[in-house]
């Protein structure tokens, strides 16, 4: 036994050796694209060495629709030296960043919102001042950097975001995901097994009990979600994780994570789904009125009925247009394949398709689309199997490409979007899909444990389409058959809603587009006024049928979710960034989105949150000023302290 800990603990310093090493050269370029996940980076005049994560815990409370998060990430300064640390962690793309503070033992210093360039002057000040500070900021919506000054020696920092999103119901299925890498790292989940659906016990049988497994004790990656659905829950399914569900009554639960995932929880995204009690999909208007702004919020979701037969579907063409570049290499290859069976074995015969293989340049399966026949589908999944991953990824080229193929005459095309996603140049890829969007809608699956849903879904939201996350190879049947019944249920056009007199403006969407899929319509806004009894939302679906579902609102008065303004807000922001620019200049977007970020407290491409600590560290009478050691130096302290640590743990042993 004693043997055994002793190669653990030379194989796991001769891990992090490797790690630190290479952190030296990759933290030079400065590319918060390379960063693999979260990490603190202590900088240098030469140069920069890296730090792994002390701890992540994170507490989620799903309300209804609505999910409040409070982030948590522990550093620890292992060095002699106060120093400034770096770190880069991902986000969701929905998420309405409201909120940051930072704590050095039983000191906390609450942030405030400033502009991106005041905010950096303010923490740079602090930083030659002495000060403690840190400041955050957003590359993109999903990709966030913290930097934080005058850590002192042998001292920990607690760096706490506040953020809350909506959580969407498709095919009336639930899903939270909280992002824990910044880029792909190839794994394949918890062990590759199958979803498995935890029951609720309430619902087989009132009478029954249920012992929970309690919380795991303290590890790296620490996540637990309390989720009260305000209607009986059915089951819940965690994809990404091994954890112990606890069902409090009908309608609430907890999950926490299973012991048996340290130590490597966090080196993939979290995803939980969960289903409502006969496929329900929690409809209704919740309005929150805001004296702070003086203005009323709400958000409405309404699910519309079920609709006509699948006949009156017109003919359908498909191109696949498939990434097989570098970082597509392995697992997240392997899992496009087997999406790619799936997708094109499942098609009709009366249906036409393409095949589209792009990195640096492209392979095409024929300059036309072919029947799906058996022969064709053979020829296809030949071409598909050939392939292998290298090279850049020029995603727009190949979608252009795509989008110009000859069409057929009386056939509705849809293009098919498979890949990681690690791109740099997701709004050109949106504007180019929404220029488009008379030549084909859009759908986009993203492949692997961490994709990038910024561009996911975002182009699935320019194409009119669905976005879709296959974590590992065994998603790959059920996400192709969500899939084939999404394209082939008729669609709800001219959709309009009837607010019974309620007066609405500042709407998002601003016009509601056509719904494909089994989920509801969302819209938030501000309202005026008194609230309707009924709100009825109009459309037309299969044979010209005009419908109306009509809604009761009286349960809006009771619940009042202080989230709205901020979710509100995140989508109108998200909107603007992503497709004004088709319409507004440049500038005119940038300050749209600043005063937004202003006006209602919220992280965005051009505000961000700083906190400064009005205490200054004084060393012979004098403040410190900023203290960056080596990187050789750093590299070597921090290698000294890990040997020490486990020669120290061995000897006990």
């Amino acid at each position: 036994m004693k043997r055994m800990k002793r190669r653990k603990s030379t194989a796991f310093l001769a891990t992090l050796t490797g790690i630190l090493l290479a952190s030296l050269g990759a933290a030079r370029a400065g590319e918060v694209d390379r960063c693999e996940a979260p990490s603190l980076e202590i900088t240098g005049e030469s140069g920069s060495a890296a730090l792994p994560l002390e701890s992540t815990s994170a507490e989620v409370r799903v309300s209804g629709v609505i999910a409040d998060v409070t982030l948590k990430q522990v550093y620890r300064n292992p060095l002699d030296h106060p120093i400034e640390a770096r770190y880069v962690f991902p986000m969701s793309t929905r998420a309405a960043v409201h909120g940051m503070r930072f704590q050095i033992g039983d000191r906390v210093v609450e942030s405030v919102i400033r502009r991106k360039e005041d905010a950096e002057r303010v923490y740079i000040k602090a930083k030659q001042e002495g000060r403690k500070a840190a400041v955050v900021h957003q590359h993109r919506p999903n990709v966030f950097e913290t930097k934080v000054a005058n850590i002192p020696p042998h001292g920990a920092i607690e760096v706490t975001l506040n953020y809350t999103e909506h959580v969407e119901a498709t095919d009336k299925v639930y899903e939270f995901a909280l992002p824990a890498v910044v880029v792909e790292r190839f794994g394949s989940g918890p062990g590759g097994a199958p979803v498995e659906w935890a029951s609720n016990p309430y619902i087989k049988d009132e009478n029954d009990s249920f012992d929970g497994k309690g919380s795991p004790s303290p590890q790296a990656f620490d996540l637990t979600v309390d989720v009260d659905a305000g209607l009986p829950l059915q089951e819940l399914a965690c994809t990404s994780h091994r954890v112990n569900t606890t069902f409090e009554n009908k309608s609430r639960a907890k999950v926490v994570l299973d012991r048996s995932e340290e130590p490597n929880a966090g080196n993939r995204d979290f995803i939980l789904r969960y289903r409502l009690a006969g496929d329900a999909v929690d409809a209704g208007l919740l309005v929150y009125e805001d004296e702070k702004h003086g203005e009323n919020f709400f958000l409405l979701n309404i699910q519309p009925p079920t609709r006509v037969r699948p006949d009156q579907v017109p003919p359908r063409e498909f191109v696949f247009v498939v990434d097989v570049s570098g970082s597509m290499h392995g697992f997240p290859l392997d899992t496009s394949k087997q999406m790619l069976r799936e997708l094109i074995g499942g098609l009709k015969p009366e249906e036409r398709f393409n095949v589209l293989l792009f990195a640096g340049g492209s392979n095409i399966l024929g300059e036309t689309s072919v029947a799906a026949t058996p022969e064709n589908i053979d020829r296809a999944l030949a071409l598909i199997d050939r392939s292998g991953a290298g090279g850049s990824t020029e995603m727009t080229r190949a979608l252009e490409r795509a989008f110009s193929l000859p069409g057929e005459d009386g056939f509705s095309r849809s293009l098919i979007l498979v890949t990681d996603g690690f791109v740099n140049f997701e709004k050109d890829a949106f504007e180019l899909v929404r220029s488009r969007l008379g030549d084909a809608n859009v759908f986009a699956f993203g492949i692997g444990g961490s994709v990038n849903r910024f561009l996911i879904e975002g182009v699935a939201r320019a194409g009119k389409g669905e976005p879709f996350v296959v974590t590992n190879a065994q998603e790959a049947p059920d996400t192709a058959r969500r899939f084939r019944e999404y394209v082939r249920s008729p669609v709800l056009t001219d959709i309009r809603i009837d607010y019974g007199g309620m007066e609405v403006y500042d709407l998002e969407p601003r016009s509601i587009p056509d719904v494909l899929a089994d989920r509801p319509v969302t819209v938030f806004g501000k309202w005026r006024g008194a609230l309707p009894e009924t709100i009825t939302l109009h459309g037309r679906g299969g044979e010209d049928r005009d419908l109306a579902v009509p809604l009761k609102v009286e349960a809006a008065k009771e619940s009042r979710p202080s989230a709205l303004p901020y979710l509100w807000a995140r989508t109108r922001i998200r909107n603007a960034a992503d497709y004004r620019q088709l319409t507004q200049r440049e500038g005119d977007v940038r300050e749209e989105i600043t005063e937004l970020g202003l006006k209602y407290n919220l992280l965005t491409d051009y505000t961000s949150f700083v906190a400064v600590e009005e205490i200054q560290m004084v060393e012979n009478g004098a403040p410190v000023r900023h203290i960056t050691p080596e990187p050789g130096a750093t590299l070597l302290l921090v290698l000294g302290l890990v040997a020490t640590a486990l020669l120290r743990g061995r000897r006990r042993a």
